[in-house]
């Protein structure tokens, strides 16, 4: 899981939208929870019942999106 505070809320979605591509690719996607200024990101293998090795190729790729959104990262 992962949480972030953003400068607004439209950040927070912005980065929802981004990550979109990343989870098609890897046919692996996260459980999104988008509030004021906050997002939550929570990936797991649901058939699996716990993390699995693409769980952790989604989160590296997801950090490496987030390099783009430093500026509305607080």
């Amino acid at each position: 899981m992962r949480e972030l505070k953003t400068k607004d809320y439209a950040s927070a979605a912005n980065i929802v939208i981004a990550q979109v591509p990343l989870a098609n690719q890897l046919g692996h996607h996260p459980i999104a929870t988008l509030g004021y200024r906050e997002l939550r990101m929570e990936v797991w293998t649901h058939d699996q019942g716990g993390l699995t090795s693409l769980d952790l190729e989604y989160a590296q790729g997801f950090d490496q999106l987030l390099e783009g959104f430093t500026d509305v990262l607080s």
